[in-house]
């Protein structure tokens, strides 16, 4: 909390990695509602609709089109609410069990997201 308070005093930024909080982190969220979040791997189906109602912007994963809840995301929130998560090449082979990927396959899948995104 004292890192909310900071962020608040100072109009910052805040960027909440949640796997696997996300309840407790809306609450946080209510709690610091003059504050802009961006939010980082969203893994629940719940409370999708009060993270967009809030104003919070979310990355999107690199597997977009394997991953039900950043799909879900795209969906239902405003593009401007959206940003890409590029990582690097090496997040193609954790993101699909192991598939390693050359340069080009990987540009190709981030204009393939932007694409759906927009």
């Amino acid at each position: 909390m004292q890192q909310l308070e900071f962020a608040w005093q100072r109009q910052k930024l805040v960027i909440l990695h949640m796997k696997g909080t996300e309840r407790l982190m809306f609450e946080m969220i209510k709690a610091y509602p003059d504050l802009n979040f961006l939010v980082h791997w969203y893994s629940s189906s719940e409370y999708i609709d009060e993270y967009i109602q809030a104003g919070c912007w979310f990355l999107i994963e690199i597997d977009l089109m394997g991953d039900v809840v950043s799909t879900a995301i795209v969906k239902k929130a405003f593009v401007e609410q959206l940003f890409m998560e590029s990582d690097d090449i090496d997040s193609i082979e954790w993101a699909y069990a192991g598939q390693k990927a050359s340069f080009n396959q990987y540009l190709d899948l981030l204009n393939r997201n932007m694409n759906i995104i927009a």
